[in-house]
């Protein structure tokens, strides 16, 4: 939490996120899943739903898919960023970048040839990416192609926020934490945006923060005093091509698979790009299916508003008791809200 963050303790957030709350939307609900007590004893409350949507900047807009964007984030921008950097001619940044025509074959497009150079083997001159770096995934390779097949179409910002990992913090916003060297108790409830940038789930009514969590923006959150109010609008802010995103290594769970009500561990390796931007606390792990969150631990006590250390973050939770795979998400911020890349993984509960 930054400077900024801070100053959500005693006023209402301006920058980077606005609530637009009118009126109230009561409806009773069944006792929601716990885990513990939070700070406020909230989780006695009645569960009601809170819905929302998040929206960007220049709404209507077109940009690239999310999932591609996801890829060239992940494998290409290392040098085809905004500037380009190691020698790379062009930036693989924005829809525009990869519509223009190629400088080595300007009757073609750029997101024509990137197709092209990425479907060579290897050990061919043009591949890419470049030998020696991570390549692409058999799903990664055909998330590029399919789409410089159909045209390298963009998509509406509205369908960017499809996917969004939004977090719910019961009794407010940045509440304090009890324990700063474990998860904040208070991180329960979650869910994925739909399509069109909305959510929705139930929780125990009061106060609430809502977090949101979109590779390629900076982190989302707003304060709520009833989370039940109407009209509620996270908005959060593409990254500008000077943030530099923290690292965060794959997602673990032990087992795999699992017997209903089992344990889980889930752990992560987390690093922050830079001591000027430490991590935050808020690294969150989502089950999509039944809605439930919890938050990770640090490797070492951090500071609430000033950073959390690098290095294995984890916490457990029980598989489901339904039989079935189920998928698990994380998401990451720093302390200057730059969300990293989201990670998952699947459990089999026999």
């Amino acid at each position: 939490m930054n400077e900024a963050r801070m100053s959500l303790r005693s006023a209402p957030r301006t920058v980077l996120v606005q609530a637009l709350l009118v009126g109230l939307a009561v409806a009773g609900a069944s006792s929601c899943f716990t885990q513990g007590k939070t700070t406020c004893g909230q989780e006695d409350e009645p569960a009601a739903p809170i819905r929302g949507r998040l929206t960007t900047t220049a709404q209507g807009s077109t940009v690239l898919p999310p999932e591609v964007n996801s890829v060239l984030e992940a494998k290409c921008r290392a040098c085809h960023s905004d500037p380009p950097r190691n020698g790379a001619p062009v930036a693989f940044v924005s829809l525009a970048q990869l519509q223009a025509p190629a400088l080595s074959a300007p009757a073609r497009k750029l997101f024509e040839l990137v197709a092209d150079r990425i479907s060579l083997p290897e050990t061919a001159s043009d591949h890419m990416p470049l030998r020696g770096s991570p390549q692409l995934t058999p799903d990664e390779l055909a998330t590029l192609k399919t789409w410089s097949a159909a045209g390298g179409p963009g998509v509406t910002n509205a369908s960017v926020m499809k996917g969004s990992l939004v977090f719910i913090e019961l009794c407010g916003l940045y509440t304090e934490n009890p324990d700063p060297s474990q998860g904040h108790p208070n991180y329960r409830y979650g869910t994925k945006a739909r399509d069109d940038g909305t959510f929705e789930l139930m929780v125990p009514r009061g106060a609430a923060g809502i977090h949101t969590f979109l590779p390629g923006f900076r982190y989302g959150f707003v304060a709520l005093e009833d989370s039940t109010a109407d009209n509620i609008e996270v908005r959060v802010e593409p990254l500008l091509p000077q943030d530099k995103k923290p690292f965060v290594g794959p997602l673990q769970v032990s087992p795999k698979e699992a017997t209903p009500g089992q344990p889980l561990r889930f752990s992560v390796n987390v690093r922050a790009s830079s001591p000027k931007d430490p991590m935050s606390e808020e690294i969150i792990l989502l089950e999509e299916a039944t809605d439930v969150a919890r938050a990770l631990a640090p490797p070492r006590r951090g500071v609430q508003g000033k950073g959390f250390p690098d290095g294995l973050w984890s916490t457990t939770m029980n598989a489901p008791s339904s039989p079935g795979t189920y998928a698990y998400s994380l998401g990451v911020t720093s302390e200057k809200c730059i969300v990293g890349e989201t990670q998952r993984v699947e459990v089999t509960v026999r």
